[in-house]
């Protein structure tokens, strides 16, 4: 039977976990299977195909980061992805892709506390890693939604800020720091904001355009 070996490297200590080839290659099977049952909308038989995939093999990464993909197509409980989320965080050590899914996961749920410190893990993790990874912009964005919604006004525009340089002109963006800096008493930054969201391309931010930029 062959074996390869899959290292998982942190700043405190190596990892190394033997994996049978035959088992990686139902792995990558299960879930390639499962990504077409994503394209065809069928979300369930995607989720079970790639749980089963993991099963067999724990150390495949894309079979975590198409799961994610999956549930987030689904409604109701999510309790089986936050368990897999956290395996696979404990084997991809630092990996700041899965710890931002794993907040995600407790954003939607609204535990916004828990949310600000898986979000703050992906962002350090990130500054390792690596901040030119498409996606971080978001771990910003979001961790500044959470405050937004803990009324954290200051702590919101400096994530929509640092989320902005890393992604500069997001509308979405532009109206959340327009609403934090009306929040903390900064009219004329909030309406700047909003008008420039909505020259990006956004019509969200023209309601308060229309109510507080007169």
């Amino acid at each position: 039977m062959l074996f390869f070996s899959f290292v998982q490297t942190s700043l405190a200590q190596e990892v190394e976990i033997e994996v049978d080839a035959e088992d990686r290659e139902k792995a990558i099977r299960l879930t390639d299977q499962g990504i077409s049952q994503m394209e065809r909308g069928n979300y369930p038989a995607a989720i079970r195909d790639i749980e089963d995939a993991i099963a067999i093999d724990s150390t495949f990464h894309p079979a975590y980061i198409n799961l994610y993909s999956a549930y987030s197509n689904t409604q109701g409980d999510k309790s089986k992805l936050i368990r897999l989320l956290e395996k696979g965080s404990r084997i991809f050590r630092e990996d700041d892709e899965l710890t931002y899914y794993l907040g995600y996961v407790y954003y939607e749920n609204n535990n916004l506390e828990k949310a600000i410190a898986l979000f703050s893990e992906a962002i350090r993790y990130s500054k390792i890693n690596g901040e030119d990874f498409p996606l971080v912009y978001a771990y910003h964005f979001n961790r500044g939604n959470a405050h937004l919604k803990l009324k954290r006004y200051q702590k919101s525009v400096d994530d929509f800020s640092y989320a902005l340089k890393l992604n500069p002109g997001h509308p979405d963006i532009l109206v959340n720091r327009g609403i934090s800096y009306y929040r903390l008493g900064k009219k004329n930054q909030a309406c700047q904001d909003w008008r420039k969201s909505v020259k990006e391309g956004s019509d969200a931010a023209t309601k308060y355009i229309n109510q507080f930029c007169k």
